[in-house]
């Protein structure tokens, strides 16, 4: 299979997902009032950050794309693992969102969010076997990501909203050395 098509086939994938995680937000039919409107808040706090993350799943796959000379059928599996991790995204999403401060609901979604990292590094692994000459531009970010995965999720077991600081703090680990990334993979080559 080509690069390409593995590519548009994820890219598809998480279209779906990111549209999924939309249609999730139920606005009110009946009432319209900002105190509707702050109630509804942790709902649209916890779609921008899982919007958030699968943004920055998004772009890191897309870099690890642009690397990427030969797709093995291994690649292929361990995409579609990679993205049934990421698909839970809108049901953990939806289920935080209606109650920010439930232990199992911040838990199940921490834990979905290191499933999603554990799988993504699995395709990395799996992707720089069949390509030696792949960068690994992250490693440094990966542990960071990591580390404070771990702390967040033991944070929410004592205070679960804590899961928007440690989604907002991973999110911002990996903006910038995101785009410098970029930068590196899709300059020209000497």
């Amino acid at each position: 299979m080509s690069r390409a098509r593995l590519e548009a086939f994820t890219d598809g994938v998480i279209a779906i997902l990111i549209t999924i995680l939309v249609l999730e937000i139920h606005l009110p039919d009946t009432q319209h009032s900002w105190t509707v409107v702050w109630r509804m808040a942790p709902v649209f706090a916890a779609y921008v950050l899982s919007f958030l993350v699968i943004a920055g799943f998004w772009i890191s796959h897309h870099t690890l794309m642009l690397q990427t000379e030969n797709v093995t059928v291994q690649a292929l599996w361990a995409n579609l693992h990679f993205l049934f991790w990421l698909s839970l995204t809108p049901a953990v999403t939806a289920w935080f969102g209606t109650d920010i401060h439930s232990v199992p609901a911040a838990v199940l979604f921490q834990l979905n969010v290191i499933a999603v990292n554990l799988s993504f590094l699995l395709l990395r692994a799996v992707v720089r076997r069949s390509n030696p000459h792949l960068i690994n531009l992250a490693i440094k970010m990966e542990v960071m990501s990591f580390g404070i995965n771990f702390v967040t999720l033991v944070a929410v077991i004592f205070a679960p909203p804590l899961l928007f600081v440690g989604l907002g703090v991973n999110s911002l680990v990996w903006l910038i050395p995101t785009t410098q990334n970029m930068r590196l993979v899709t300059s020209p080559k000497d």
